[in-house]
């Protein structure tokens, strides 16, 4: 179905459990991503854990009315 870029199963789920697709996502977030995952796997030299992922970020999306609802 076209051009598909395999992406890292953390990232998968988080895009399942937060149910948003890649391009609702901003570069800074990615980065963010990123950065957790390189943490875990490069530098700890485990596999990335959801909990403490949810522990440290948290998904704010902006309503179209201007507020700001917490999620999670």
């Amino acid at each position: 179905r076209g051009l598909g870029f395999p992406i890292h199963p953390f990232l998968r789920g988080l895009l399942e459990f937060y149910s948003i697709q890649l391009h609702n996502l901003t570069p800074g977030s990615i980065m963010h991503i990123s950065g957790f995952v390189a943490l875990y796997e490069l530098f700890l030299g485990i596999e990335v854990h959801f909990i403490l992922w949810r522990k440290f970020f948290c998904l704010v999306p902006r309503h179209k009315g201007g507020s700001i609802f917490e999620v999670g």
